[in-house]
């Protein structure tokens, strides 16, 4: 991963990422064995090749944090193996 200057916010952003979004901390608490973040949107940035008049899921590849006490991940429905 190549780290890009932020535009906001201190830490860096991801050159490879379609989407970066830049957010200030609002509030945090823990939830058992995990913590709940909620921040603030400050500043966004987003692939030109994804950029049209809307954006469109189809193109977008994002991954998501399965929730296990594992990390794993899952993208468009399926885990991502380790």
């Amino acid at each position: 991963m190549t780290p890009v200057e932020s535009k906001v916010v201190k830490p860096y952003r991801v050159k490879e990422c379609q989407v970066n979004l830049e957010c200030r901390l609002e509030w945090y608490k823990q939830a058992g064995d995990h913590y709940l973040v909620v921040g603030r949107v400050v500043a966004a940035d987003i692939s030109d090749s994804l950029y049209k008049e809307e954006l469109s899921r189809a193109i977008i590849d994002p991954v998501y944090h399965a929730g296990s006490r594992k990390a794993q991940y899952a993208r468009k429905g399926a885990l991502i193996p380790e």
